[in-house]
């Protein structure tokens, strides 16, 4: 006997009520993450914060952050709520991995500089230090 033939009305009634509200959901947290204002960019040098600010800009140009690291500086292009490393000399970093990433924008992605122990990732918020992440709120 096949599954379908042992549902009733009742059954179905709540299967789509399950499903309506998982879709309704989905898209509410799809949006949150997509949000330019809740996304914070976050810089840190040898597990150090050197900078956190948010990715969302009024005037729409690029801007740029000079970040100072242990052989030189590297620099990072904000651009339309997204974010990327510019490509530095070779004895800054000498394999330029972090340059090839390209460009990140949501949450939880992050670019990394080994070399230079840099490490620049997107947020959904401004961190705190007792906010671990969205589940144990």
């Amino acid at each position: 006997m096949s599954l379908f033939k042992m549902l009733k009305k009742g059954d179905y009634l709540v299967l789509s009520a399950v499903c309506f509200l998982a879709f309704i959901l989905f898209i509410q947290g799809q949006a949150s993450l997509h949000s330019d204002q809740n996304r914070y960019l976050i810089i840190e040098v040898d597990n150090r914060l050197i900078r956190e600010e948010p990715l969302f800009a009024k005037n729409g140009s690029s801007r740029y952050i000079t970040v100072p690291v242990e052989r030189g500086k590297m620099t990072l292009e904000i651009y339309e709520g997204r974010v990327r490393m510019l490509p530095a000399c070779r004895k800054i970093c000498p394999l330029g991995i972090c340059a090839v990433t390209g460009w990140i924008e949501h949450s939880g992605q992050i670019i990394l500089c080994l070399p230079n122990r840099l490490v620049v990732k997107i947020t959904g918020k401004a961190e705190d230090p007792l906010n671990l992440d969205g589940i144990t709120n």
